[in-house]
This record gives structure tokens, C-alpha cells and sequence, in this order.
């Protein structure tokens, strides 16, 4: 599925972006890991979690947070999560209204976007991959009532599978519609487990969860 480039204003910057039109309404905007470790749209996660949701039918924009790439301004925490609120905000009218936002994340992407939430940010449903509960504060950040996909390697550094149940289990809502799938061997990074990933994206689609 080719993809097209996009400049995307949020504010006074704009940010470098790449759109790929699926076969339905649906889209999904893909938020990429940490910049100060060298994060950017071109992650291995990222583009996996886009392969995935491409052969699922949905549209997909992948975009680099400000300061990375061609993206402008300058890197922060606080303008990630204002620029993921723009970014969903913009999108919104577009033809994709009917069918719902959908939010995939990876890592540092995974907590921008849940912080984008207490924005009035309300996707149609989450996949959250390695969100980093064991390196950044998670402790205020809750899931929406939608349809979650959260995966994770069995040795993932900054999310051990322990943390993220402890994490799950303080959730303030109803976590029946979480998935968690657990990569065997897999660590934070995901080598090698691109292919088990997008398994995982296309198992959850599969089982009908709701909305998704």
C-alpha cells in the first residue's frame, strides 16, 4: 500500500507525515518511541504495526513528533501530547469521521497517547505496544473504555509483564475488552518479533473485539 507524504499543521509547526489509504474508513495513527533515543516514524514497531493494520483494510498515518525528521520545532513531553490532540483533532472532519480514530503506540508513543486523553482525545479503540511502565509514570494515565490491544516481549526491559498487570488491575474502569499478548523471548525492541507483532494486530481483528 503506497504511501503518500503529508505535512500536518498543529499550531505553528507542521509535522512530516506519511498517509496510506485503506479499503475501509477506518484509520489509525500510528505514534512512534522515544525521540531522545532516536524514535521516529521509521521504527521497526512502527512500520510492523502499520503493515498489520494496512492488511486489516484500515488507513494508516504515521507522523514524526516535532523536532524528528522534517517535523518543526523542538522535542518535549508536553508538546508530544498537545500535538497528538491537534493531530487527532484535524483529522476528525476528514472521511474517516464515521468510522472512528484508531490509536496504535509504541512505547514513549504509547504514554504520549494515553495522556492525550485527558485532552478529549476518544479513539475508537487502542494498540498499545510495550507501553513503559517501568520507565515512565503511568500511575495517572487511564485506558479508555474501548477495545485495547497491549503487547509485550517476555523480557521487555521497561515492561515487564508483571508491572503491566499491576498497572491493569489499578484501572479505575472495566477492563474486559484488554487483550494482552505476550511474545515469548521478545525484549522491548522487537527484533525479530516484527512478524509475531503483526500476528498479533490480525489475531485481534479477527476475534471481533468490539469497535475494532
Amino acid at each position: 500500500m503506497p504511501e503518500a507524504e503529508m505535512r500536518i499543521p498543529v499550531g505553528s509547526i507542521e509535522l512530516e507525515a506519511r498517509l496510506a489509504t485503506g479499503s475501509h474508513g477506518k484509520m489509525a495513527v500510528l505514534c512512534h518511541p522515544h525521540p531522545r533515543f532516536g524514535g521516529s516514524m521509521d521504527n521497526n514497531v512502527v512500520l510492523a504495526a502499520r503493515r498489520g493494520l494496512a492488511r486489516a483494510g484500515f488507513s494508516t498515518l504515521r507522523f514524526n513528533f516535532r523536532g524528528v525528521g522534517r517535523s518543526g520545532g523542538a522535542p518535549g513531553t508536553k508538546a508530544d501530547v498537545d500535538d497528538v490532540s491537534a493531530l487527532l483533532d484535524y483529522l476528525a472532519p476528514q472521511d474517516v469521521a464515521a468510522h472512528g480514530l484508531h490509536v496504535a503506540a509504541y512505547s514513549y508513543g504509547a504514554w504520549v497517547a494515553l495522556a492525550s486523553l485527558r485532552k478529549g482525545v476518544a479513539p475508537a479503540s487502542m494498540f498499545l505496544f510495550s507501553p513503559p511502565v517501568d520507565f515512565m509514570p503511568f500511575e495517572a494515565l487511564t485506558l479508555p473504555e474501548v477495545p485495547c490491544l497491549i503487547t509485550l516481549g517476555s523480557r521487555d526491559e521497561y515492561c515487564s509483564e508483571a508491572s503491566l498487570r499491576q498497572w491493569l488491575a489499578g484501572q479505575p474502569g472495566s477492563t474486559d475488552r484488554v487483550q494482552v499478548v505476550v511474545l515469548p523471548g521478545g525484549d522491548h525492541f522487537y527484533g525479530g518479533q516484527e512478524a509475531a507483532l503483526e500476528r498479533a494486530i490480525r489475531d485481534f481483528l479477527v476475534s471481533g473485539s468490539p469497535g475494532a
